[in-house]
Order: C-alpha cells, then sequence, then structure tokens
C-alpha cells in the first residue's frame, strides 16, 4: 500500500494510512483524529450490562445501608421492650415480703443447724428440717419476725428495692431487690431480729417461763402494752373514720387518730374499732403508718393488754385495701373506705 498522501488525501498520524483530508476518525486504525471526539455510542448489549451493573450496586448499597439501620434500631428497640417490660412488671411490697420472709425462715433452720452442729447434734439435723417445715414452727418464727423487723418499700421506675428496719439497722438495710416481676432477697441471719431487748439479755427467759420471774415480767410486758395502747392520742394527731368490710361481708367501723410522723416517716395509730352486727362493743387498735411506702399495721388487743388479731393494708385513693391477719388461721380480704 502505498503510504505517501496525495493532494487529495492526508496520512494518519497513528498509522500512516491514507486518508481523508476532513476526517476525524482513521477508518484503518479506528483512533480519533479530533482533540474532542463525540462520545462513543454503545452497542444495546453494553449498555444492558451496564445498567445491570448499577442495579447491582444500587442494590448493594440499599443492603448494606439497610443492615446498618437495623444494626441501630433493633437494639434500641430491645431496650424500649424490655424497658416497658420492666416498668410494668416492677415487683411491689408484698412480692418483696414474701420472698424476704421465706429468706428469713431459711436463716433460722440455716443458724439452728449450726448450733446443733457445734453442739455433736448433726445426726438431728433431718429432725429439726422436719420440724422447721411444720406451719406452726414457721408461724412463730414470721410472727416475730413481722413483730420485730418492718419492710419498707423503695420503688422505682424499673426496678425495686426492700429494706429491713430493725434495732439492728434503724435507719434500714436494703435486703431485695426486684426487677421483671421477681424479687431477689439478700438476707443474712445478722440483718433480722427474732428476740427483743428482754429475751436477748435473758436467754433463759424463754425456758423458765413457768417461774414466778419470768410470768412476773409477761405480766409487766402486758401492763407496759396496754398503758401505751390505751394512752390518749395527742393535739396533734389527725382523726379519720373508715368504713370497713372484712371477707366482703363482715362489717365494721375503723375510728383512729394518726400521729405526726417522726423522723422515719412513721406516724403511730391509735383507735378502734367496733362490728356492726356487734354494737357499740370497741375493740382496741395500734400500730403504725409509714409515709413513704402507704403502708397501715394494726394490731387488735384485747382489754388486758394481749395482742389478738393484726390488719395490713395499703392506701387506696378512697380508703385502705389490704388483709386481716388471724393467728394459725387464713387471712381474710379486708376493704376501708372513707
Amino acid at each position: 500500500m502505498n503510504n505517501n498522501a496525495t493532494q487529495s488525501t492526508r496520512q494518519c498520524p497513528y498509522c500512516s494510512e491514507e486518508i481523508q483530508p476532513g476526517a476525524i476518525k482513521c477508518k484503518h486504525c479506528g483512533e480519533w483524529l479530533v482533540s474532542n471526539p463525540p462520545p462513543t455510542i454503545k452497542s444495546p448489549e453494553e449498555q444492558a450490562k451496564e445498567q445491570e451493573k448499577q442495579q447491582e450496586k444500587k442494590q448493594q448499597k440499599k443492603i448494606v445501608t439497610g443492615c446498618l439501620i437495623i444494626s441501630l434500631i433493633v437494639p434500641v428497640i430491645l431496650i424500649v421492650i424490655l424497658g416497658l417490660i420492666a416498668m410494668w412488671t416492677v415487683p411491689d411490697l408484698e412480692e418483696h415480703r414474701e420472698e424476704i420472709r421465706e429468706k428469713a425462715v431459711k436463716c433460722a433452720e440455716d443458724q439452728a443447724g449450726d448450733i446443733l452442729s457445734f453442739f455433736g447434734g448433726s445426726v438431728l439435723k433431718p429432725f429439726l428440717s422436719m420440724a422447721m417445715n411444720t406451719e406452726t414452727v414457721q408461724g412463730a418464727i414470721l410472727e416475730k419476725f413481722d413483730k420485730l423487723n418492718k419492710i419498707e418499700y423503695v420503688p422505682g421506675t424499673f426496678w425495686s428495692h426492700a429494706r429491713i428496719v430493725n434495732r439492728i439497722y434503724p435507719e434500714g438495710k436494703t435486703v431485695s431487690f426486684g426487677i421483671f416481676g421477681m424479687a431477689f432477697p439478700s438476707l443474712d441471719w445478722d440483718d433480722f431480729v427474732l428476740l427483743d431487748d428482754k429475751e436477748s439479755q435473758s436467754p433463759s427467759s424463754s425456758s423458765a417461763s413457768s417461774s414466778p420471774s419470768a410470768q412476773q415480767q409477761q405480766q409487766e410486758e402486758v401492763q407496759s402494752t396496754e398503758a401505751n395502747i390505751r394512752e390518749a392520742p395527742s393535739a396533734e394527731a389527725s382523726h379519720q373514720t373508715y368504713h370497713g368490710h372484712i371477707q366482703g361481708n363482715i362489717r365494721c367501723e375503723f375510728d383512729l387518730y394518726f400521729e405526726p410522723a417522726n423522723d422515719y416517716g412513721q406516724q403511730e395509730v391509735r383507735g378502734t374499732y367496733n362490728y356492726t352486727s356487734q354494737g357499740s362493743r370497741l375493740i382496741i387498735l395500734h400500730g403504725w403508718y409509714n409515709t413513704q411506702t402507704d403502708e397501715l399495721t394494726l394490731t387488735e388487743y384485747y382489754d388486758d393488754g394481749r395482742a389478738n388479731c393484726s390488719m395490713r393494708a395499703y392506701r387506696t385513693s378512697d380508703g385502705f385495701k389490704g388483709w386481716f391477719i388471724r393467728p394459725n388461721k387464713n387471712d381474710l380480704t379486708l376493704v376501708m373506705t372513707e
């Protein structure tokens, strides 16, 4: 082929072949002969492949973005759900009290077992366990526990606590944590009291209760209790009356005086109540109202000062609602309305 350009042609700068003077692209080598060549028109197949690649990239980007969003949102949703469940299932005072009282019985059993082991009575442990599982023994322990220890409720948004107040911890000690409807007691033997001051100072008094000195001591305690419950309310006491219903159909009337709260938020309560069916026979009441937990505890007393039944109720919008507790019998419901 002749590579010398004629007057009517010129040479391609890339392949030196003859091309037309106004050519913008060499027909031999396919190179563009202008500085700004027009865009190459791609075939339909190439255009389809490019569109498919772009769609794949967009889809991958969507997947990555979706996974990122899910990884951020799912933990937040789980936290919110768990938070709502925790809010709806915060253990109340009764759930804490039940677990703490069960723990107290277990601590008493363990302590008695340790004492037996110390004196070489390990062989008697099975009999001790059988005795501790009886309703009589557990009832006696819990009666002492309720008398000498007070459980205070510390509410929270997602969880709650309960603390025990007694002569060992007058300001209270946290002994239970509750969340998701469950209470977890952490009560130890050294945290609660089962003997009052006189009993703890005179261990032999319980074994010699039939002696004249023990009888005299018991009589003095009854007289002291009788004097306390018969003490007239102060001028600052708040007078409150309630209509009562025990187990739904037993009607009674309450006439109570609430003393001003002490440093622990406790109000001493004195008063009387009578059954409508029994006319005007008044039964003496004495107890405490906790302004922090809205718990009202009352004990009824015979005329000679001996305690009988007790009541435990909590403040409602129109009064109190709780239980009427009879010794060695089933508890009854109690509703007190203004």
